[in-house]
């Protein structure tokens, strides 16, 4: 039985879905002592690139659903994959600039990615405050997204909104995941 089994979906559907898989970034095209490094380090469990294929994401998404899928530079091309898969079409790509990076073949990766696709109708307003394209803050610990993100999405998405795969909840967003903290206190805005 995986974790997945263990933890029962919210049994509710979203119309805003904010997904960071738990890559297992060691099997993506790192060099051999980044893998060592990684496979390491990582403070939570990952899963295979089958398991996050086979992720059941209908049981989150409204038919009218919009979902950013955090990516890193190397799990990019497979996230495409996986959002066809589910179901979703591409519609733009957000960039975080975390202001510090890591050299990995000869690259300073310090941005990270946010593939936003939807499916059914397309809900996000063209109207009033958009959603930019690249956006910055400073990186803190390992896995943890900025605030401002989940600032720009309050203002710009529809409810309800869930952040699957969460460590940390988030003012305005259900959070599900094996290892969702309850004793943190909701960021608000």
């Amino acid at each position: 039985m995986n974790w997945f089994e263990k933890a029962n979906p919210p049994g509710k559907k979203y119309q805003t879905i904010v997904i960071d898989p738990p890559w297992n970034l060691s099997s993506v095209g790192t060099t051999h002592s980044l893998k060592f490094k990684l496979s390491r380090s990582l403070p939570y469990p990952t899963m295979s690139d089958d398991e996050i294929k086979d992720f059941p994401i209908d049981e989150f998404a409204a038919e009218d659903c919009g979902i950013f899928m955090w990516v890193t530079h190397a799990t990019l091309p497979l996230g495409f994959d996986i959002l066809k898969k589910w179901g979703f079409k591409y519609h733009c790509l957000l960039t975080w600039d975390k202001t510090l990076g890591v050299v990995i073949h000869g690259f300073n990766r310090r941005t990270e990615m946010v593939i936003y696709a939807y499916r059914g109708k397309f809900q996000i307003s063209d109207r009033g405050v958009s959603i930019p394209t690249f956006f910055r803050e400073i990186r803190t610990v390992h896995s943890r997204k900025p605030r401002i993100f989940y600032d720009i999405l309050l203002k710009n998405t529809p409810t309800p909104r869930i952040d699957i795969f969460a460590r940390k909840r988030h003012y305005g967003f259900d959070a599900w995941g094996n290892e969702v903290d309850d004793s943190v206190t909701l960021d608000s805005f």
